[in-house]
């Protein structure tokens, strides 16, 4: 028997600048491959500042498709914005913005 403690794990992310919610089932929704993260929230606006999207959750299968997340219609292909805010499990919080590309 061996016993092996790790310590440590670092928060891992990706930050994709395209996506494309077009239903072939690749790359339909914006997620961000979270590593030993325990809780992620992130706010999509458009161009006007509009909210139109929100991530709550690390799992990879719930991430934006690409609709107004009130509504739940499809949004115009374009750039979009997003702030995030994801916690490792260690305890580690990163903050920061950036932009994605909604092709359809």
């Amino acid at each position: 028997t061996v016993t092996i403690i790790v310590e440590n794990l670092p928060l891992v992310f990706n930050l994709p600048n395209i996506f494309t919610p077009n239903g072939d089932g690749s790359n339909d929704l914006l997620h961000f491959n979270l590593q030993n993260a325990e809780s992620a929230y992130v706010e999509i606006v458009n161009r006007w500042g509009n909210l139109v999207g929100i991530i709550d959750s690390i799992d990879p299968q719930d991430g934006w498709d690409g609709n107004d997340h009130k509504s739940g219609t499809p949004v115009s292909e374009g750039v979009y914005f997003y702030t995030y805010t994801f916690v490792g499990i260690d305890g580690e919080t990163t903050s920061g913005h950036h932009f994605v590309h909604l092709n359809r």
